[in-house]
């Protein structure tokens, strides 16, 4: 695996030069006014229906969410004359592979759903784009989150089988996260553009390290000039792909919250992969003040006795 990590990371990241780096929304809004994001994840796309199954985050952007008193903890950093903040809300359901069994799925991945509200920082350096993006996640993970009651929900809406396995998910926990992500454009022209990554996360909910690139390429159509050119009233393609391999040392969706110690049933940190590898793919559309993006996501396995995953994302993008 790790010889699979090192060959993504130096040969393909360079040789997909038709992907993308989009930091904030689906086409960057967020040097705009105002914009609203609404990402919509599943696996059911791909005939799946298990471990991160279903997320919906909300985002809002607006700058004098820079001066809110939260936004004092992050770390300022010199130079930086481009700030943008959003606060976003967001749910998230994981599950074993079989949802039909009313007993514990020893040895796959526990049921476990969080809610959360995210307030994000994002510091741009515009001459170099350079990002410092800084995330301070707050919410509960367990029953309080609500993930029994939507997938329930909406299996009824679907005519699916009813999941029986939420008597056994995860107990409730605080969820109090602080995350820091540095982009470091290594290629940059006016159409695309190579950035190196790197992110660290820390608090109750995830601790691990990543590095990782991204690569960024939009083009107007019907744009006889080539691409790069700001023309809101022409479509905008865009397409990106990310990719990250991560040092993972705790993971509450899989091991339990911090401070609960009455969980059913979690794996314990010998169990779980301590090197996960991560690669999405993103097409989209940009137009006027909107946009829309599909986006592919592969994960590798979370737990030793696990599969790889994918999953897919769709996203819609209103500034104004």
């Amino acid at each position: 695996m790790l010889i699979t990590v090192i060959f993504t990371h130096l040969f393909l990241l360079p040789l997909a030069v038709s992907a993308q780096l989009i930091p904030f929304a689906n086409y960057d809004y967020s040097r705009n006014n105002q914009a609203v994001t609404i990402n919509f994840d599943n696996d059911t796309y791909y005939y799946s229906d298990y471990y991160y199954t279903y997320g919906l985050e909300i985002k809002y952007y607006n700058r004098k969410l820079n001066k809110i008193p939260g936004s004092v903890i992050f770390p300022k950093f010199s130079g930086y004359e481009d700030v943008t903040s959003y606060v976003s809300i967001a749910q998230r359901l994981y599950t074993p592979k079989s949802i039909t069994d009313s007993l514990i799925q020893f040895n796959d991945r526990p049921f476990a759903g969080t809610l959360e509200i995210d307030f994000v920082k994002v510091s741009n350096k515009a001459i170099l784009d350079v990002d410092f993006i800084n995330t301070l996640r707050i919410g509960i993970i367990g029953p309080s989150a609500g993930g029994e009651k939507l997938q329930k929900l909406i299996h009824d809406w679907i005519d699916s089988p009813d999941p029986l396995g939420w008597d056994y998910q995860v107990t409730n926990d605080i969820i109090l996260n602080y995350e820091l992500v540095a982009r470091l454009p290594v290629l940059l022209t006016p159409s695309f553009k190579i950035a190196a990554t790197g992110e660290v996360r820390a608090g109750t909910l995830f601790d691990d390290i990543s590095i990782g690139g991204a690569i960024f390429y939009s083009k107007n159509l019907f744009d006889q000039d080539g691409a790069g050119k700001s023309n809101n009233r022409k479509p905008l393609m865009f397409s990106s792909l990310n990719t990250y391999t991560r040092y993972v040392l705790y993971n509450a969706t899989l091991q339990g919250g911090v401070f609960s110690k009455n969980n059913p049933y979690v794996l314990s940190y010998e169990e779980i992969s301590k090197l996960v590898f991560f690669i999405d793919v993103t097409i989209g559309c940009a137009w006027r003040n909107m946009s829309l993006s599909y986006t592919h996501n592969f994960l590798t396995k979370e737990f030793e006795k696990g599969t790889n995953h994918n999953y897919a994302g769709i996203k819609l993008a209103i500034s104004f």
